[in-house]
């Protein structure tokens, strides 16, 4: 295994990340596929693209990758159904 050196692991540091939505196959998701600067915000992409599908939205699991300093991705959030808050009834 190769380890990098202090001056590497810190510039690995300040790189920043980017996020990605995927889907149960661990895949870019087909419909959400763009980079996010953040988890939140991929989510919040995610909930607002799932409250358009209406009933469906149960049956789309979202997952979340994240950037890392080789240019590889890492799954930080399994692809699961993701719970929506249901509207206010008027």
């Amino acid at each position: 295994m190769a380890t990098l050196s202090r001056r590497q692991a810190d510039a690995a540091c300040l790189m920043p990340r980017a996020y990605r939505l995927i889907d149960a196959f661990h895949q870019p998701h087909p419909h959400l596929d763009a980079p996010y600067d953040s988890i939140e915000e991929a989510l919040r992409d995610a909930i607002a693209w799932l409250e358009g599908l209406g009933p469906e939205a149960g049956q789309a699991p979202i997952g979340c990758d994240v950037s890392t300093a080789s240019g590889d991705w890492r799954t930080i959030r399994q692809p699961a159904q993701l719970l929506c808050p249901l509207p206010l009834l008027a």
